[in-house]
């Protein structure tokens, strides 16, 4: 898929969202916004609530089942500012996740790295144990907020 049709696409899903300005009491522009995330691998599209006023992966893992690619922040311009948005069930939401669950991700996501035949290979050469690459990725992971930073949900899942 072109740039352009992508753009295209992405235009479609956006209709009617309303108000695209930013609210300038917010601290991130991408505050309470709507926002297209595409796959690279399948091409599925999906929009993505911010419930937040903080940042967002500019990646995430790609929500299509069984794909197992990378979705990634699309078409900015289109992001679409609405606080008053109501999530429906099943739809992703970003969430500030509490800094017990951010250490649950991290590690896991750590220990996948870790132990990848390819990825992995660098960073035992680079760290002398898993504990200290985790320990790394903790401390670089401090500064997405003060709350944890950004987790991804599926609203009304258990």
């Amino acid at each position: 898929m072109t740039k352009q049709e992508a753009e295209a696409e992405a235009r479609e899903l956006v209709k009617g969202w309303g108000n695209r300005m930013k609210r300038e009491e917010c601290n991130h522009a991408e505050a309470f916004c709507l926002m297209i995330y595409q796959c690279k691998d399948c091409g599925r599209h999906v929009k993505i609530w911010n419930s937040r006023d903080g940042v967002t992966p500019f990646t995430v893992g790609c929500i299509q089942d069984g794909c197992g690619g990378t979705m990634q922040h699309i078409c900015w311009n289109l992001d679409c500012f609405c606080p008053e948005h109501r999530a429906e069930i099943g739809d992703p939401v970003f969430v500030d996740a509490s800094a017990d669950a951010m250490n649950r991700r991290d590690e896991k996501d750590a220990r996948n790295l870790w132990e990848n035949e390819t990825k992995g290979v660098g960073l035992r050469k680079t760290f002398a144990s898993f504990d200290e690459f985790f320990n790394q990725i903790k401390k670089e992971n401090q500064c997405y907020s003060k709350n944890g930073g950004p987790m991804l949900i599926f609203h009304g899942a258990e």
